[in-house]
């Protein structure tokens, strides 16, 4: 090899430790950037699932409190269930009907406490406050309604 061979040798091989570096400095800069957005999807996941289970637990819940608190002379109608943070509880919009009166509740279930209550009688006539015809049913299901709302956000 001649002088001149020896002298390119080492500037070939300086740039090809520079090209090898850069090329090895891309490819962890690409693995780390990919492990990070995994990470960071698992996460994301995680917190989206907390919600759905839950409004499942809540409705497996107030299932659960409909059918204990439902008897003979009194049927339980569940509605609707959540999870309400800020009692950090479960709730359910429910109506019961027994005999001719209804009831319509907001109830926490795991503590038994009602958050809500109004109630109107099946019988009854137009001059009657508490009787549930001529939509006052409906009103009464729309408080129950609203009531669960704001209990619920």
């Amino acid at each position: 090899m001649t002088d001149r061979e020896l002298k390119g040798m080492p500037e070939r091989n300086g740039r090809r430790s520079k090209r090898v570096t850069a090329i090895l400095a891309f490819s962890i800069g690409i693995a780390v950037g990919a492990g990070s957005t995994e990470v960071t999807h698992v996460i994301r996941e995680r917190h989206q699932g907390a919600p759905f289970e839950r409004r499942l637990r809540c409705r497996n819940l107030a299932e659960a409190y409909a059918k204990k608190k439902s008897n003979e002379l009194t049927t339980i109608f569940l509605h609707r269930s959540d999870f309400s943070r800020s009692r950090n509880s479960c709730v359910a919009a429910i109506s019961s009907a027994s005999g001719s009166l209804w009831n319509y509740e907001v109830v926490d279930i795991l503590t038994g406490e009602t958050l809500f209550s109004d109630q109107c009688f099946e019988k009854g006539t137009e001059s009657d406050p508490a009787w549930c015809g001529n939509g006052r049913d409906i009103k009464l299901q729309r408080e129950t309604d609203r009531a669960f709302e704001k209990i619920v956000k």
